[in-house]
């Protein structure tokens, strides 16, 4: 399976991206080529200011465009502190991306996994 990652911000996050980038990739993805849709994308965020968390927004709704029916993670300090402490059964409404449900099979202490159960109208142009 092919993976693309998408870095936001700092040297912090360059550094976290590329480490993620070498664990995928020994664990036998490949890296998708820049023009290439992959199977796998992480977004790797940063929302300091109103720009950046604008900027990752616009860089989820591109990976999306870009790549059709991929996974699309979500990492980084867009990542919402309060989900530390979600349990199951709860469910989560993601801004602009529909009703998620934490999974419990998935999921662990600082490794929380969600599972979409109801995506959002996106009827805006684009």
């Amino acid at each position: 399976m092919t993976v693309k990652i998408i870095t936001l911000g700092c040297k912090v996050n360059q550094y976290e991206s590329q480490a993620m980038l070498e664990a995928l990739l020994a664990a036998g993805f490949t890296q998708a080529a820049p023009d290439e849709a992959a199977g796998v994308v992480v977004v790797n965020s940063c929302t300091v200011t109103a720009q950046s968390d604008h900027k990752v927004r616009q860089a989820l709704r591109r990976a999306k465009k870009d790549n059709p029916g991929a996974v699309t993670v979500l990492t980084g300090c867009k990542v919402e502190p309060s989900l530390a402490d979600a349990a199951a059964p709860a469910s989560f409404q993601f801004m602009r991306l529909g009703y998620f449900c934490l999974d419990s099979k998935d999921s662990r202490p600082g490794h929380l996994v969600f599972n979409r159960s109801v995506s959002l109208k996106d009827s805006f142009k684009k």
